[in-house]
């Protein structure tokens, strides 16, 4: 008897017929249990190059790596010329150092402006780990790359103080200031950014239907 009484604490929990209710809830439990066990995870983990940030530093090299190739080409090919036209008068090649943002933005501030990259910086690569969305990877990728070639420019242009050198210009267009490849990184991933959020499309949190964006 007492050999009995043990196995019977011992055996599983009961399970009743396939017409009784509690089998019904039984069989639910079990199935929730499946899904949140094989679930995908709302972010994209703790490592810094997973399949949602890959776009991110891709994009970010690309931009960064075009951007110094560049520079030095104009540098090396327009210093001391007279501006030129390339693709006929629309857009023009026309060497200059900006001591401002993007587009001449904020001229005379390459300090601060140098101090707002490095936050930027910080904050994409701290924030990076949470995504969940490759489009915004990209977005990001293209600030990222944007923000590290000014950067460059600042520090080794230095002509003064730390940080307060000239971003090298060169592009040309009629009726706006003279731009690099690295300020149309940063615009356009300025546009993409409004088109994702109008499209309601998040870079971090929850994601509503389990898909990547």
């Amino acid at each position: 008897m007492r050999r009995v009484q043990q196995c019977h604490w011992q055996s599983t929990s009961p399970s009743f017929p396939t017409s009784h209710p509690l089998h019904d809830l039984q069989a639910e439990g079990r199935t929730a249990l499946t899904l949140r066990r094989f679930e995908r995870p709302q972010a994209s983990g703790l490592s810094l190059w997973n399949p949602i940030t890959k776009p991110l530093w891709i994009t970010a090299l690309a931009v960064l790596i075009l951007d110094r190739v560049t520079k030095m080409w104009a540098v090396a090919a327009l210093t001391d010329q007279p501006p030129r036209d390339f693709i006929g008068s629309i857009l023009r090649l026309h060497l200059i150092g900006n001591a401002g943002a993007a587009f001449s933005v904020g001229m005379g501030r390459s300090a601060l402006l140098s101090a707002f990259a490095f936050f930027v910086i910080g904050a994409i690569i701290y924030f990076a780990t949470s995504l969940i969305s490759k489009r915004w990877a990209l977005t990001l990728g293209l600030v990222l790359g944007g923000a590290l070639g000014n950067l460059i420019d600042r520090i080794t242009q230095s002509k003064g103080g730390f940080l307060e050198g000239e971003v090298i210009d060169f592009l040309e267009l009629p009726h706006w200031p003279i731009f690099n490849l690295a300020d149309i990184a940063v615009s356009t991933a300025a546009v993409l950014a409004i088109i994702l959020s109008i499209k309601n499309i998040l870079p971090t949190g929850k994601r509503p239907d389990r898909r990547l964006g």
